[in-house]
């Protein structure tokens, strides 16, 4: 057991590479192993005009596509699935953007995440948002069984 711990603790003399190496080593990449080809990075898609156009019409009248939605659009414009998808991520995120800059005509999906502190409202403004909804309801809504039982 002596032995072992004393060739660890002699760094110098130590056979194995220094940890420098031995990290450059996994980290740069090597030649590729045979049988495993590297999958690199798709290239940017360039939309032509025509794409553009149908992808941004579209866009106009829905925010969000469903399934088959997005397979129509995609087989229309000649274009992947997975690249109609793409562009309308990027689409509302832009568009989002533009909203939240005080750009745009429509209001944005909800953000997703914590609400801003004075986004929820006080237990006053509830009970005043609640009179204000009583006072509008018909009075046909005012018999109901639960108010009945407080009346005797």
């Amino acid at each position: 057991l002596l032995a072992a711990g004393s060739g660890l603790q002699g760094g110098s003399a130590s056979p194995h590479l220094p940890l420098e190496l031995h990290l450059r080593g996994k980290l740069e990449p090597g030649p590729p192993e045979p049988g495993k080809a590297k999958k690199g990075r798709r290239s940017r898609t360039v939309f032509t005009e025509l794409q553009l156009m149908g992808l941004e019409k579209r866009f106009e009248k829905q925010k969000y596509l469903s399934t088959p939605d997005r397979i129509d659009l995609a087989e229309s414009l000649g274009l992947s699935q997975l690249q109609v998808k793409t562009w309308y991520q990027n689409r509302r995120m832009k568009w989002k953007k533009i909203v939240l800059q005080g750009g745009g005509l429509e209001s944005p999906t909800k953000p997703k995440g914590r609400p801003k502190k004075n986004s929820i409202p006080s237990s006053e403004q509830l009970s005043e948002q609640e009179r204000a909804r009583d006072a509008e309801k018909p009075p046909e809504s005012l018999g109901s069984p639960a108010e009945v039982s407080q009346e005797e």
